[in-house]
């Protein structure tokens, strides 16, 4: 929209200090798989205080290419559980 003296022009009808945060939050999403409930150290012990570890598997992306990388995972181990967060 522009403002009252003609000027800029947003087509989201955003206010200029939420149009990044917003866009941002939209549509972007990061594909990860789980590893583990617990880690381990260097000699094997189990940490219980580490909780659910998850690797990313790739950065931010639209919504239909996060959902082929994470097909993609799974072909390599189906029992791997895939999330986008």
């Amino acid at each position: 929209m522009k403002d009252a003296l003609g000027h800029g022009s947003d087509p989201h009808g955003l206010t200029v200090a939420h149009q990044t945060s917003v866009r941002k939050a939209v549509g972007k999403l990061r594909v990860e798989r789980h590893i583990a409930f617990v880690g381990r150290t260097a000699a094997g012990q189990v940490k219980t205080n580490t909780g659910n570890v998850w690797q990313k598997v790739a950065g931010p992306k639209r919504r239909a290419v996060a959902e082929k990388i994470a097909m993609g995972a799974r072909i390599d181990n189906p029992n791997n559980m895939v999330r986008l967060r």
